[in-house]
């Protein structure tokens, strides 16, 4: 029978040696390149025995050495368990450290444990909490003079309040963490803050800036051989290609971060970007994989606890239950992702859901509700200088139209098609002029609506923008239709047939099928129902004059 103190004193040697174990994985990990998959390994094998290590001293830490041990263990890992932990796991290690490091007064791994509470806080959607814990930690880096932990704090405040669009106090935080970095010639500090300054300048949409800083990031990181940091920076460029519709060299960019992400085994990263392979794959026409993607990111997430990542996977198979009807299930969907941007004060992401709530209350005819929901979006958008107002304006333009109100109409639309341009969104270009053409047809101005679908449709072949391109070819059908029966009836069942086709569209086409059957014989009609089947997308669209 061992004696209390025996028992106190093997346990304590059994948290040593895996304290041991974890400083020599964490020293492989800095390493960077392949070093790090050997790290990754030797921390996978010895995790439930370092945890087991880190729980005993966590209990035991009324005992001043215990609580040494507690905090050599986050010291030690940080890093790594940032990989590996779930979100609300990783709260209850910091919160215990932050517990040992207070009853024994060690001040700079109390400060680091604020950072690391911070950033766990803020993935758990609590961003109050976030927010406290990080400003607790500037203002004891500051006191106590603890130069990298003060820029570490400058930099998660910066990435904070660049979610919640306070875009002036993110980019004093980042550029004055920055600074700091270079002074401590803190090599991969400098690669973080640059990535910081990179992402901001995406969300304002200066895309020059973004692509210098990220680039910048990118190439630090690769030369020290931080791998996961390379494929963040991956990720970053491909949202920024994203961002002005090259898709496909999006894929490429995200493509190459989940195989990194893959090759480690971080789970995390996996989450982001399975997402963001999804929406690519939204964007370019095939509906199935991105649901595939998205909702394999979704199980990681929430497998994680990532409020941030659950509610981005929502919003976008939100976006594929309206493309194909699932209209309830798309409400679902928004609503749930509102609920978690609006507890973290996402108002980028709180404008996004407003206005796809918005196009969903459009798709049943719901116009007071889409107005309403358009109205927000555009407040919030003119707020935080949100690049969704032009997409707003038109859906705000579309409801006028509806109602018979088509100067107010113009005029929405002639604001948004200017802001549009201005930021270089060729989607929403292409859309505005879409719907203004659809606008012209209800006013029987026919040349109206032949300038505004040519260059819809040229805008968006431009950018491969697939379903887009579907929905403009929709309209040209009601513009061909009482001229060109043929080429109607053979456009307008290229886009019924296609599978990347929204629901909108194939409700609107099917009657305008049914009475263009009228107008051309049996035999003509099966065969050019025969022909659209074997038709491509670039084929279709060379039938058409403009």
């Amino acid at each position: 029978m061992f004696s209390a103190q025996e028992l106190y004193d093997a346990r304590r040697s059994h948290a040593r040696h895996y304290l041991r174990q974890l400083r020599i994985a964490d020293a492989l990990y800095q390493k960077g390149g392949p070093q790090i998959v050997r790290s990754l390994a030797k921390f996978d094998q010895d995790w439930p025995q370092i945890a087991q290590g880190q729980a005993w001293a966590a209990r035991a830490s009324e005992d001043a050495q215990a609580a040494r041990l507690c905090c050599e263990f986050t010291q030690a890992g940080a890093d790594l368990l940032t990989l590996r932990q779930a979100v609300p796991d990783r709260i209850g290690w910091h919160e215990s450290v932050l517990a040992a490091a207070r009853r024994i007064g060690w001040r700079e791994i109390e400060c680091e444990t604020l950072i690391h509470l911070g950033r766990a806080y803020w993935a758990s959607g609590d961003v109050n909490e976030a927010a406290a814990r990080l400003e607790l930690a500037l203002q004891i880096a500051t006191v106590a003079d603890f130069p990298a932990r003060l820029a570490r704090a400058h930099q998660a405040l910066g990435e904070l309040r660049a979610s919640q669009s306070e875009h002036d106090a993110a980019r004093e935080h980042c550029k004055t963490a920055l600074s700091r970095f270079e002074r401590l010639a803190d090599q991969r500090g400098i690669a973080d803050a640059l990535q910081a300054l990179g992402n901001l300048a995406l969300i304002v949409d200066d895309y020059p800036e973004a692509d210098r800083l990220l680039r910048r990031s990118l190439a630090l990181y690769q030369t020290l051989g931080d791998r996961i940091g390379e494929a963040r920076a991956l990720a970053r460029l491909g949202s920024l290609a994203g961002t002005q519709r090259d898709f496909l060299l999006a894929e490429q960019y995200f493509a190459t971060s989940h195989a990194i992400y893959a090759e480690l085994n971080h789970l995390e990263g996996l989450g982001q970007a399975l997402n963001m392979l999804g929406t690519v794959a939204v964007a370019m026409g095939n509906f199935t994989l991105g649901r595939a993607r998205l909702e394999e990111s979704l199980t990681v997430h929430e497998r994680l606890g990532n409020q941030d990542g659950i509610a981005a996977c929502l919003m976008k198979l939100g976006e594929i239950d309206q493309y194909t009807g699932q209209y309830e299930q798309a409400a679902a969907r928004y609503q749930a992702a509102l609920g978690i941007y609006q507890a973290m004060k996402n108002l980028y992401n709180v404008a996004g859901v407003a206005f796809r709530l918005g196009n969903l209350a459009l798709s049943v005819h719901d116009e007071a509700d889409a107005e309403r929901w358009f109205r927000r979006s555009a407040e919030l958008c003119r707020a935080i200088d949100r690049p969704l107002l032009a997409a707003s304006l038109s859906g705000l333009a579309q409801i006028a139209c509806g109602q018979g109100r088509y100067d107010e109409a113009a005029r929405y639309f002639s604001e948004g098609l200017a802001e549009a341009l201005a930021r270089g969104d060729a989607w929403i270009v292409a859309d505005i002029h879409q719907e203004w053409a659809n606008m012209a047809l209800a006013l029987h101005d026919t040349p109206a609506a032949r300038e505004h679908l040519r260059q819809a449709l040229d805008t968006a072949m431009s950018i491969g923008a697939v379903p887009l391109a579907l929905s403009i070819l929709r309209s040209v059908v009601r513009l061909l239709t009482p001229e060109q029966p043929e080429t109607a009836l053979a456009v307008a069942s290229f886009v019924m047939l296609h599978p990347a086709s929204l629901q909108d569209d194939k409700d609107e086409l099917s009657p305008l099928i049914t009475a263009l059957e009228a107008y051309v014989s049996p035999q003509r009609c099966a065969a050019i129902q025969a022909e659209a089947k074997d038709a491509s997308l670039e084929a279709t669209v060379a039938q058409v004059r403009l």
